[in-house]
């Protein structure tokens, strides 16, 4: 783990090459610098990364390079698309991290013109169940998502048309229900 908080890049590197047509792209938004990020790994591998926050002295730390762009913005519910436009984001980009401390979901849910394969959503694991962790749920299923794992305060969500590229179930298929708080070591939570 040489950015992340929880394993969220070991968890990548296993994930990203069973995804097919990756494209290098990845969105980042709520880091601190490089510090705790969960895509910075893949700009140092050469990845266009691209990186929003509201505090530009969360920015600054972020090395300047041709593969790197840095945006100065809030993000909202209603200003994402845009954002990510700007960003020129393809459609279909392959990591989109969420950590903005609060509003998480509504963020995502606000993000209806761009589908990335794989998404890390951060959640309050302090809660109860129902308060955070079951919402995040259910804005990915509703989105075409399907649980992948779970680290200390992020969800790792891939979307469901690679479900078998993953070996997952969907949310409504699981057999058992969700394993909480399992540790994943590249493995599916179901």
């Amino acid at each position: 783990m040489k950015y992340s908080q929880n394993d969220e890049e070991e968890i990548l590197s296993g994930l990203i090459p069973k995804i097919p047509d990756i494209g290098y792209h990845s969105c980042e938004f709520g880091m601190n610098g490089t510090r705790n990020s969960n895509t910075y790994h893949l700009a140092e591998k050469g990845w266009k990364c691209t990186y929003i926050e509201k505090d530009l002295d969360r920015l600054k730390p972020i090395p300047n390079s041709p593969n790197i762009t840095k945006l100065n913005r809030l993000v909202t519910y209603s200003n994402i698309n845009k954002i990510l436009k700007e960003a020129e984001l393809p459609i279909h980009f392959d990591v989109l991290s969420i950590d903005i401390d609060g509003g998480d979901g509504m963020v995502w849910k606000g993000t209806t013109q761009f589908q990335p394969k794989i998404v890390i959503i951060e959640f309050n694991p302090y809660l109860q169940i129902d308060k955070s962790f079951q919402p995040m749920i259910d804005i990915g299923y509703n989105k075409g998502y399907s649980l992948y794992t779970q680290t200390g305060g992020n969800l790792i969500f891939v979307d469901s048309i690679y479900k078998d590229k993953v070996n997952l179930y969907s949310y409504q298929e699981a057999p058992n229900g969700f394993v909480w708080w399992k540790p994943h070591k590249n493995k599916t939570l179901i």
